[in-house]
């Protein structure tokens, strides 16, 4: 550098150049954050219906299926198959429902209680006391189906 004014124009080119480069990269921003906002978050409910989907020609005389949830603390969402009718004349054939489990999802086995959680408390309220089994690769649809039809009426 031979002068403090090639020192200012060098100083003033690399300023054009950062504020080009931040709008360039604000653009990007912009465009990023739109592209997330219309990402669909993989809601358990949503995957619930296709699994209510693949099971109920598979569960005699179930003609639909309802999805709830998620409540509680461990976000918990269930389904339910059941027969033809009104909520008060229809009968429940099976249900299950999902609570937190890990870094996933786990199914509530309303046949053993566990008595983990105090009489009382928030824990207990929110199915504390009963065994929450891993989901792993050996439960099929049809084991779903069994366990689903066993436990539902087990609350």
């Amino acid at each position: 550098m031979k002068s403090i004014f090639q020192l200012e124009q060098n100083r003033a080119k690399a300023e054009k150049r950062f504020y080009i480069k931040e709008l360039e990269l604000r653009k990007k921003i912009e465009a990023l954050e739109e592209r997330r906002k219309a990402m669909k978050y993989p809601h358990l409910l949503d995957y619930l219906k296709r699994l209510g989907n693949a099971i109920l020609p598979k569960i005699k005389s179930a003609v639909g299926f309802d999805t709830y949830g998620p409540f509680g603390l461990g976000n918990d969402c269930s389904i339910y198959f059941h027969t033809k009718g009104t909520n008060k004349t229809r009968k429940t054939l099976a249900g299950a429902t999902f609570t937190r489990y890990g870094d996933g999802y786990g199914l509530i086995n309303y046949n053993k209680k566990t008595g983990n959680a105090p009489k009382g408390s928030i824990a207990e309220m929110n199915r504390g006391n009963y065994e929450v089994i891993e989901i792993t690769e050996k439960m099929t649809i049809d084991w779903f189906i069994r366990f689903a039809k066993k436990g539902h009426n087990k609350k």
